[in-house]
């Protein structure tokens, strides 16, 4: 199973980060507004993250999809491929 419950649970630490984050600045305990502009994201991010999980544990179709792409030897050949040349670039 690729969504797991530790990817549930970086969801959720990642939605109360935000919360907690943008929460701070509107009391005034942060000064600046970047502080907010993340918390924003990080709040973002979580919504969407939950959004991915709960579709992966309840839609069938796309739960086979993402097990597909991720299980398919041909993409695994491929993201290898990548590596190896970003490897090969860097160094």
């Amino acid at each position: 199973m690729y969504y797991d419950n530790k990817r549930l649970a970086l969801s959720i630490f990642w939605l109360v980060l935000g919360v907690v984050l943008t929460g701070l600045c509107l009391v005034g305990k942060l000064d600046s507004s970047v502080y907010s502009g993340i918390g924003g994201v990080l709040i973002g991010i979580g919504i969407c993250r939950l959004i991915v999980i709960t579709r992966y544990r309840r839609d069938p179709g796309y739960k086979e999809t993402v097990d597909t792409k991720i299980n398919d030897e041909r993409n695994r050949f491929l993201r290898m491929k990548s590596w190896s040349w970003t490897g090969y670039i860097i160094v």
